[in-house]
């Protein structure tokens, strides 16, 4: 079985820590760290022997997994991007700045007909759709 390629998109306090766990798995291929913050990209990366990246569409298609770990206005952007790309998404809390950021990812993990075991998640977590409010 081929390891899970996974990034994590910012890297500063929350974000290393995701860094560090992907690192540490053995399914798991950590293949970039990425942060707009040159030092602290180089820094982390150098932690969890990766690549460091300034910007995270250099991984799009190239990444099964992304952790989203960027203040919440970026959050929207590099999700759907990433989600566009087919990569499986984790996003820190709060997942975006606004309801209907939300309720736009979750349909576009919905019109994936390949990703059942997501939408199982999604439904889990979202639960009803005004669960989002």
């Amino acid at each position: 079985m081929s390891k899970i390629r996974a990034a994590v998109i910012g890297v500063g306090y929350l974000g290393r820590f995701h860094a560090q766990k992907y690192a540490q798995l053995e399914e798991c291929e950590l293949v970039a760290v990425v942060d707009g913050r040159q030092e602290v990209r180089d820094a982390v990366a150098a932690e969890v022997k990766s690549r460091a990246v300034e910007d995270y569409r250099e991984l799009l298609g190239q990444v099964d997994a992304v952790s989203v770990v960027t203040p919440t206005p970026a959050h929207f952007a590099i999700a759907d991007a990433f989600l566009e790309a087919g990569a499986h998404v984790l996003v820190e809390k709060p997942i975006t700045e606004t309801p209907e950021q939300a309720r736009a990812l979750i349909a576009r993990l919905r019109d994936d007909p390949d990703d059942d075991e997501a939408q199982r998640a999604f439904d889990q977590l979202a639960g009803p759709s005004d669960a989002v409010d």
